[in-house]
């Protein structure tokens, strides 16, 4: 399925994350400003600094596997991150901008905040691996999660736009855990048109408040 030009005017601009250094309150402070206007939202595109990127990308090879920050109060890693006054639908929109623009203002840098975003522990019991994928898998490593996210939803990294279908909350009994299913639909950038459905819980990580964070990210046959 493609985008007309029609669908293609529709889309708004994405607030991608700029070159100045922001707090993760502040980007996400920013961002729902920004969603007051639309959830009809585009990834504006910018020019690659080839020589940079170059740079980047050798420096991220030497870079272990683990290396991504998952304390949420760190300094360092992802320009967004886990809070707890993010509503679920959100949490999805400040995943899908940063994976619009998925190597800015580094390389991968999109799939770092969806990786902050995952939640890496499965089973509150601890009884199975996480089902980011569908099937379970040890995602503990940025480095796995990445190929992992490549090989399988690869499509979709660097998207060009998408829309909110739906947005559901509801509490697992089975679980004892507040779940949301949000549905989007994803403009992907060979203008394809794909469905896809972020499962989320809220649970507390280390010493920070209940945060949303996604149980798996699936595509809607």
């Amino acid at each position: 399925m493609t985008m007309n030009s029609s669908s293609m005017h529709l889309l708004s601009s994405v607030n991608c994350p700029t070159c100045c250094i922001l707090s993760s309150e502040q980007v996400a402070e920013q961002f729902k400003k920004s969603t007051n206007v639309t959830q009809f939202r585009k990834a504006r595109l910018r020019p690659v600094n080839h020589k940079r990127a170059l740079t980047m990308k050798i420096v991220m090879q030497h870079k272990a596997d683990g290396s991504i920050e998952r304390n949420d109060r760190a300094a360092t890693g992802p320009l967004v991150k886990p809070e707890p006054e993010l509503l679920a639908e959100d949490c999805v929109k400040l995943q899908l901008d940063a994976l619009s623009s998925n190597n800015h203002p580094r390389v991968d840098h999109g799939l770092e905040v969806l990786y902050n975003f995952a939640n890496a522990e499965g089973a509150l019991d601890g009884s199975s691996l996480p089902c980011y994928f569908g099937y379970a898998a040890d995602l503990y490593h940025f480095g796995h999660f990445a190929m992992k996210f490549k090989t399988r939803n690869g499509k979709i990294i660097n998207l060009k736009g998408y829309k909110v279908l739906s947005c559901e909350e509801f509490f697992d009994l089975h679980q004892n855990i507040l779940r949301a299913r949000v549905c989007v639909e994803i403009f992907e950038r060979d203008n394809n048109v794909s469905l896809w459905t972020f499962v989320l819980s809220k649970k507390a990580r280390g010493n920070v408040a209940p945060c949303w964070l996604t149980d798996s990210l699936l595509i809607t046959d």
